[in-house]
């Protein structure tokens, strides 16, 4: 079981969709979230060991302070790319303006880094995911994952 990363609508985007574990989607969100902001891929990394109400509460107002505060790029926000990080593992989608941003964040990454199943041979890359984000932001579509 893990996490399919796919274009949408399939009529218009040609790139190929990636499979990869939970725990590999939390590694990918985490290296888009260093690109994004230190203090923000810091807070964010520490939310895998929230254990109770009390830490989730401590880590809602961390993150309400740092968007209100503007402490994150502006338009983080404004294109929605926040969703890719907050969104359920199960099922989530982002805007082809939230994959430009994205794309944006991770364009200098090693294409050969592997995201997917290593053991696989079609195992997904970070120069796939970079095609997929391209191809939903020229075609207007969106990512979704489930």
């Amino acid at each position: 079981m893990g996490v399919t990363l796919s274009g949408k609508p399939d009529s218009r985007i040609t790139a190929k969709s990636l499979d990869m574990s939970y725990g590999s989607f939390f590694r990918l969100r985490c290296i888009a979230a260093k690109h994004l902001n230190d203090e923000f891929f810091y807070l964010y990394k520490s939310m895998i060991n929230n254990r109770n109400e009390e830490d989730w509460k401590e880590f809602d107002e961390c993150i309400n302070d740092c968007i209100q505060h503007h402490k994150l790029d502006k338009t983080a926000s404004d294109c929605k790319l926040l969703d890719f990080f907050f969104l359920s593992d199960c099922e989530g989608k982002i805007t082809y303006g939230a994959c430009k941003k994205l794309y944006e964040l991770l364009k200098n990454e090693d294409d050969d880094q592997k995201l997917g199943y290593v053991g696989k041979a079609d195992c997904a890359t970070m120069g796939d995911l970079k095609n997929l984000l391209l191809d939903i932001y020229k075609n207007k579509g969106r990512l979704e994952w489930l």
